[in-house]
């Protein structure tokens, strides 16, 4: 069988290779082919869309079909516990709840049978069936459930007191219209209904499948026949958006994402090897009074500035990413604490020296700055998130922040 099947596939693929004179490509059968194909697609993806709504649209109009008749049910069966308790306890509370109970069906009755008799969204087996369910007797259940609603009414014209004949034969009415011709019969539409609902769905999905099956394997032909000699540009369009989805457009340094997953294999291979590692988180002190006092241009700048700085003053081999807004992070590998320290203090002093140039109104002129550094010693153990580590410099940083900024301080983990 798996011999047979080579075979036919071949067969096709040899049979396509029209597109191909030479190893060079026939541009005009690529061409017709891709519009060909694009258009059954297109074709295709329009009506299976149009089969996916209206299976939505169904679904969503049974449910509220299914909630109206099931909360009909519900109001029937709290009207006839109201009344019956109302005669029995003379309570006024249950008074209350049965007048609320018959406006609530009111309405849902209305909007119910509007249902099928105004809204075209429900032309279909199942509501056609529903409504021949509900109407097609000798006493329609839409006649009975206004004889419930009057009976109910009727029985509430009497004072709590009375226990007149009528309005004995009134609650009598409740209870068996209730019991007998309203409930039951509901309930049995309602399964009808959403049987002959969930049929009339099924016919529609297996359409819909139908034509994503087809849509599929166009798909398939145009990438395997149409698309082969793109594969190499899109490789490297892939390339390039893999780089800019792991990098901070502003300064160029990773962004969070990346770092995040170099924090991760590092923090490993530091486990591993027994070796010590500093992440250091970065704050540009007042950030926001820059903006607010120079603009966003310069307050860019500034950024750009900073993490020019965070690139001269470390090394390769130390990973620096923006986190976002004015927060840097820093991982310096192979490092302890103490070598950590100087080599941030002395990143600190460098920011507070270098001042930012820009221009403003043609003129040169320099912007200082400082930041404030709170950083952690790891690996604390092989079980620890590395988010953990952010979350102790972070800690660190806001101390320095305390401390009135433009300091380093370290982080220690609690015992």
């Amino acid at each position: 069988m798996k011999n047979v099947a080579y075979r036919k596939l071949k067969k096709l693929y040899e049979s396509l290779l029209f597109f191909y004179e030479d190893g060079t490509i026939n541009t005009s059968l690529l061409t017709r082919g891709y519009v060909l194909a694009l258009s059954l697609i297109i074709i295709l993806t329009l009506l299976s869309h149009y089969i996916t709504s209206r299976v939505v649209e169904r679904g969503i109009v049974a449910a509220e079909i299914s909630f109206d008749i099931g909360y009909e049910v519900s109001l029937v069966g709290q009207i006839e516990r109201y009344a019956t308790s109302y005669y029995t306890n003379k309570e006024e509370f249950d008074r209350t709840f049965m007048v609320n109970s018959i406006e609530k069906l009111k309405g849902v009755n209305g909007r119910l049978y509007s249902y099928y008799a105004d809204d075209s969204r429900l032309k279909s087996p199942a509501t056609d069936q529903l409504k021949e369910a509900m109407q097609s007797s000798a006493a329609p259940l839409e006649e009975i459930l206004k004889d419930f609603i009057a009976a109910s009414e009727f029985f509430l014209t009497y004072t709590s007191d009375s226990s007149s004949p009528q309005r004995q034969m009134a609650l009598k009415q409740i209870v068996d219209l209730s019991q007998n011709k309203i409930i039951n019969r509901l309930q049995n539409a309602l399964t009808d209904f959403q049987q002959s609902q969930v049929n009339d769905i099924n016919t529609i999905s297996s359409m819909q499948r139908n034509m994503t099956i087809a849509i599929i394997l166009l798909i398939l032909l145009e990438a395997l026949f149409i698309f082969r000699p793109l594969v190499k540009r899109i490789e490297e369009a892939h390339a390039n958006l893999t780089r800019q989805a792991l990098e901070d457009p502003l300064t160029g340094l990773k962004n969070r994402r990346a770092f995040s997953s170099d924090l991760i294999a590092h923090h490993s291979s530091a486990v591993r090897e027994k070796k010590k590692f500093v992440l250091a988180v970065c704050d540009l002190d007042k950030f926001k009074t820059v903006n607010d006092t120079y603009g966003h241009d310069v307050g860019d700048l500034v950024l750009k500035h900073f993490s020019e700085i965070l690139r001269k003053a470390l090394r390769p081999s130390d990973i620096i990413a923006r986190m976002g807004g004015e927060e840097f992070v820093i991982l310096l590998t192979n490092t302890d604490a103490k070598k950590a320290h100087v080599v941030l203090d002395r990143l600190r002093l460098v920011a507070e020296k270098e001042a930012c140039p820009y221009k403003e109104d043609g003129e040169d002129k320099q912007l200082s700055f400082t930041t404030s550094i709170g950083y952690a010693e790891g690996p604390l153990s092989d079980q620890e998130n590395v988010e953990h580590y952010i979350k102790l410099a972070d800690s660190a940083l806001y101390k320095a922040k305390e401390g009135g900024r433009n300091i380093v301080v370290r982080a220690y983990q609690d015992k």
